[in-house]
């Protein structure tokens, strides 16, 4: 196991650390470790702040037939636009298990309507091609923000989320992420 590295953040320049575990984490996934600390990663994009009621709480009505006509109740919320055609927790592929697997709620959808764009389509923001991923805490107020981030990616970016969920259950569902990786090959 690599020992903590202290790192300087390329967008802000303040001191972050990427601890041991991270590493084999990052490793396990193949990707890079970020440059970026984790304040940087998840400020604002265009309209969406931190704190801004997510796109969809527990009990809001959703696009699907029962028994997910409804947002269940969940530890956190995750909210994909412009990624996966309509999808819900681990139909959405790999992220969608993994945020299932921690306790989350997961929606994704390709098509962005007005209704859950966040004002991004009224500030003049091209919704052609374009990817966000939020996450919200317990209470639906967003405390991350994505841009360009896909479903796929939920793994990586939760790693900025470890309070929404108790250590123990990140832990194992972060076990799980190379297995289901072997399974879906």
């Amino acid at each position: 196991m690599l020992p903590s590295e202290a790192k300087i953040c390329q967008n802000c320049k303040t001191d972050f650390t990427i601890d041991p575990e991270d590493f084999d984490f990052y490793r396990k996934i193949d990707v890079p470790p970020p440059t970026w600390c984790p304040e940087c990663r998840v400020r604002q994009f265009k309209t969406i702040t931190l704190g801004l009621p997510a796109a969809e709480k527990g009990g809001d009505p959703t696009r699907w037939a029962p028994p997910d006509d409804r947002v269940q109740e969940s530890d956190f919320y995750v909210y994909a636009l412009g990624d996966e055609h309509m999808c819900l927790g681990s139909s959405c592929g790999l992220g969608g298990y993994y945020v299932e697997c921690l306790g989350g709620w997961l929606s994704g959808y390709k098509a962005i309507t007005e209704e859950f764009d966040y004002g991004l389509r009224a500030a003049g923001v091209s919704m052609k091609d374009l990817t966000v991923i939020t996450v919200a805490d317990k209470n639906a107020k967003i405390v991350g923000i994505y841009p360009g981030a896909r479903i796929r990616n939920l793994p990586y970016l939760m790693r900025n989320h470890r309070d929404l969920v108790p250590a123990d259950v990140f832990k194992e569902c972060s076990d799980q992420i190379p297995r289901r990786l072997k399974d879906l090959q």
